[in-house]
């Protein structure tokens, strides 16, 4: 996981590149995520432990979870292992303007009782589904661009 948004943080996530991360067998020390709680960022190192404990356990690039509702806007996501962007729980953010691509799962998973917004985003080339829906997710889903996926 790159950027982790949990607990209730309302932050705006726009205009980064995601690319590359890769689960390895230990953490190398300059590795380091963000992760964005309580309306801040906080950089940490050695977050494996937490990911892991995360419902399911899946790796995402953008994980967006708890009751967090930020904008997650206008970021290039590629190659990175599991999802693009994963939102679980009951979070509700607004997902916009980003290009995700080349992940081994969904580009975006919508699940448990997650409500979002998904507009304008461009999904392609990705192991998975463009959007996977599923439990009682309710997400809006408008004027996204879908293209290449494997299944």
């Amino acid at each position: 996981i790159a950027v982790l948004l949990a607990g209730s943080t309302t932050v705006v996530l726009e205009g980064n590149d995601l690319r590359d991360n890769r689960k390895k067998s230990g953490t190398p020390a300059s590795q380091q995520r963000i992760q964005a709680q309580s309306q801040a960022l906080r950089v940490l190192r050695e977050l494996e432990p937490e990911i892991s404990s995360a419902r399911g356990g899946k790796r995402a690039a953008i994980l967006v979870q708890d009751q967090a509702a930020p904008i997650v806007r206008g970021n290039s996501l590629s190659s990175n292992d599991g999802y693009g962007i994963l939102v679980c729980n009951s979070a509700n953010p607004t997902v916009e303007g980003n290009t995700v691509r080349n992940h081994w799962r969904p580009a975006i998973a919508i699940r448990d009782t997650a409500r979002c917004l998904l507009r304008k985003n461009s999904l392609f080339d990705n192991e998975g589904y463009g959007v996977m829906v599923g439990e009682d997710a309710c997400p809006q889903i408008e004027e996204n661009e879908f293209r290449g996926h494997k299944k």
